[in-house]
């Protein structure tokens, strides 16, 4: 992640969670009950942080604040660097809220145990002496750590601005139907947009709190109606997006979001809209950077929404018993027909 969410520090069961309890996507209650704890590794990935950064260019353009790293330190390298320089920053953070000290990130020389814990954790040069992983790392990666401590903005790479510049231009100008859905600003009693919408709610069925972050969410005021918009990166050709779709169980989220828009339109407004015309903008993440609209028909939704409501059936059995180890057919010994 390029810069700090809170929505991610409470608690609550989301879509994405659900991963971790479907056995479709090889989850377990193990599994669950590990992220829920925040025990499960965290998973960063080149595609998922640029990613990250199409939506804050996109959505949240006043948080998009970044400088370029022409430092040319090598990927296995930067990884390392970035590794370390997060976990001394934590540390330092830390100590600031115990002690009220703030003395700052220093130079790379005075964090070699954590240089060191940091090439352990990325599997650098496992064979090499300590001494010699070290040194690759201070000499290859020196620039780039004193670009990450000197700047109050998140570091991209080259490469990844030309490549978002490439994904904006074609997310702009592609057609004006998905500049409309992605970047017409309006608020007033005809139609409001709401961008990066976090949503908290509560449901009596379930005995954990849920929450939802929509991309964009789209209210139509004189015809009551809502629409989701939802943006994704692919690193695939573009006309390969509907098997993505079905891939990543994209129905369920978009269900899912339909959900906290009912919970959120109705806290907010007092009454009830209904949905209409959800879509997905996709965007090439590399290539040709092409940008296409699909739409998400009603059934797709209501086939999401029943592995939604499955799947969250299916957890509130393992908080309800607090039972975390088989999945609930076992538990209750079900009789599993093959």
């Amino acid at each position: 992640m390029l810069i700090h969410d809170p929505y991610y520090d409470v608690q609550g069961v989301s879509n994405s969670s659900l991963k971790h309890i479907n056995p479709k996507q090889d989850g377990s209650p193990v599994l669950f009950k590990q992220h829920w704890d925040g025990l499960a590794p965290s998973l960063k990935t080149s595609s998922l942080e640029f990613g990250n950064l199409v939506h804050l260019a996109v959505l949240e353009p006043h948080l998009c604040n970044y400088v370029i790293d022409d430092t040319n330190t090598p990927p296995k390298i930067r990884d390392i660097v970035k590794d370390l320089y997060e976990s001394v920053t934590a540390s330092v953070e830390l100590a600031q809220a115990i002690t009220g000290d703030d003395d700052g990130v220093g130079p790379m020389e005075n964090h070699l145990y954590g240089l060191l814990a940091a090439c352990n954790r990325q599997s650098y040069g496992t064979t090499w002496k300590d001494e010699t992983r070290m040194n690759k790392v201070m000499s290859g990666g020196s620039a780039y750590w004193d670009l990450l401590r000197s700047s109050d903005k998140f570091v991209i790479t080259r490469n990844q601005f030309d490549n978002l510049e490439a994904c904006m231009n074609s997310l702009k100008n592609t057609s004006a139907t998905i500049t409309e859905m992605l970047f017409r600003q309006q608020d007033d009693q005809a139609a409001s947009y709401f961008n990066e919408l976090e949503v908290h709610w509560s449901n009596k069925r379930y005995s954990f709190p849920l929450k939802g972050k929509i991309d964009r969410l789209h209210l139509d005021h004189k015809k009551k109606e809502f629409s989701i918009i939802d943006l994704k990166t692919t690193g695939k050709n573009l006309g390969l997006f509907p098997e993505s779709f079905k891939t990543y169980h994209y129905a369920r989220q978009i269900a899912f979001y339909e959900q906290a828009a009912y919970e959120w339109i109705y806290k907010k407004y007092g009454t009830h809209y209904m949905p209409s015309d959800h879509c997905i903008c996709a965007v090439e993440s590399r290539g040709s950077n092409r940008a296409g609209l699909f739409y998400v028909c009603p059934s797709t939704v209501n086939e999401g929404q029943c592995e939604m409501e499955d799947l969250l059936e299916r957890l509130d059995y393992h908080f309800t018993h607090n039972s975390w180890v088989n999945e609930m057919e076992l538990e209750t010994e079900t009789k599993i027909y093959l």
